[in-house]
């Protein structure tokens, strides 16, 4: 405490004992300490609520007073001092009750002396200053905390309005594009009808990116929404895999689909899950070789009647064990030397995760190098749907 000045408020009903503290406070010569004293709990409120007191020694027993009741209106009056409780009593049980209330130390009349006084004035300050110095840590994590909100909330801002700016020309590209591959413009030759082709499609995977940048904005900021309705599991897989058979010929893979038998129906935004098994689907067509084969299959969820697991299972390379927990964090890719990523910003599963976790299910993945990798999505069955079926059976048994 070299070179410190610290200011001690004592509040003691007790001359004798004030005395005797004031003779030890002057012994200790190396540190500044100015003493103050008052002999009852409303006079010591009174003067600490005045400021300036770096540690109060307080009386366990004040007369009809307790030091503990003085103690709370301190910590209630979120004074910064440090208190130390004084007890003649020497009772650990005193020392554990005070501490518990927010005492920084404790000191038995008994056991009083330059040294103890001075022990314990040292520890208390060094407490303080560790408190002050968690509190501005603190503060500073919530500066910081609010300047990376202030900043995220503004990088959304500003892709959510590129996104918005580039859709509209953007429809005019692909409307214009459609209008001279329709042949509406005058006669196209073959080469020039493949090159127009491979701008539509170019146009189409940007409009995809831009919806891509648009859904995550919606989803960070909790504006996506649901529509959902009563929808058959079975007939929404079967056109999915159905639309992006094209697709899975142009990639020379096999695409199937396997349905179980009568499925109850589901409760869920049909287009929302057509857009995770879209982007499942275009995944496994990515990193699956040619030759090769996925399949997409709906099934009861043989933990629960109450969900049922949709899954997409392709027979690629594989994701490596320690990649797997990453791959639904948002801008995360999985990449590799030999599998081209075709582009995109990492959007695609992360989004799927949060709108199968907005209809209450949950997505995994499952992998083996040289293998495949298989996804998984849950996706919650219409429970009234499913009793009214329910009863119709019971009806015709």
């Amino acid at each position: 405490m070299a070179e410190e000045s610290i200011s001690v408020l004592v509040i003691d009903d007790d001359a004798g004992d004030i005395a005797l503290l004031k003779r030890h406070i002057k012994e200790i010569t190396d540190v500044n300490i100015s003493m103050s004293s008052c002999g009852s709990a409303a006079e010591g409120l009174a003067t600490l609520g005045g400021g300036g007191f770096d540690v109060v020694l307080l009386d366990y027993q004040l007369g009809a007073d307790s030091g503990l009741t003085v103690l709370r209106a301190i910590k209630e009056g979120r004074h910064t001092c440090s208190v130390i409780m004084l007890t003649g009593r020497g009772d650990e049980a005193v020392a554990v009750e005070s501490m518990h209330h927010g005492a920084h130390d404790y000191l038995r009349k008994s056991k009083l002396s330059r040294d103890s006084l001075r022990r314990v004035l040292n520890n208390a300050m060094e407490k303080r200053r560790l408190e002050r110095m968690i509190e501005e840590h603190r503060d500073h994590l919530a500066r910081t905390n609010a300047e990376l909100a202030k900043r995220n909330r503004e990088i959304e801002g500003f892709y959510h309005s590129v996104s918005h700016e580039l859709k509209t020309p953007l429809t005019s590209i692909k409307e214009f594009l459609g209008i001279v591959l329709e042949g509406l413009a005058g006669p196209i030759a073959a080469e020039q009808r493949e090159y127009l082709e491979i701008a539509l499609e170019s146009a189409s995977e940007m409009g995809r990116t831009i919806g891509d940048l648009l859904d995550a904005t919606r989803i960070e900021t909790g504006k996506l929404s649901l529509a959902r309705a009563t929808e058959s599991i079975g007939e929404l897989v079967e056109r999915i895999a159905k639309a992006m058979s094209p697709t899975a010929e142009q990639c020379g893979l096999e695409l199937t689909c396997r349905i179980e038998a009568d499925l109850p129906s589901v409760l869920v935004d049909a287009e929302r899950i057509a857009q995770v098994l879209r982007n499942l689907i275009s995944n496994a067509f990515k990193f699956t070789p040619a030759g090769k084969s996925v399949e997409v299959a709906a099934a009861t969820d043989p933990d629960s009647d109450e969900w049922i697991v949709v899954t997409v299972a392709d027979t690629g390379r594989g994701i490596e064990p320690e990649l797997q927990e990453q791959i639904f964090e948002r801008l995360y890719q999985v990449t590799h030397e030999d599998y081209a990523t075709e582009g995109g910003l990492g959007l695609g599963l992360s989004i799927s995760k949060d709108i199968v976790e907005l209809h209450g299910g949950r997505i995994s993945v499952a992998s083996e190098l040289d293998v495949g990798t298989t996804f998984s999505f849950t996706v919650p069955v219409d429970q009234a749907s499913a009793a009214s079926v329910e009863q119709e059976r019971l009806v015709l048994k």
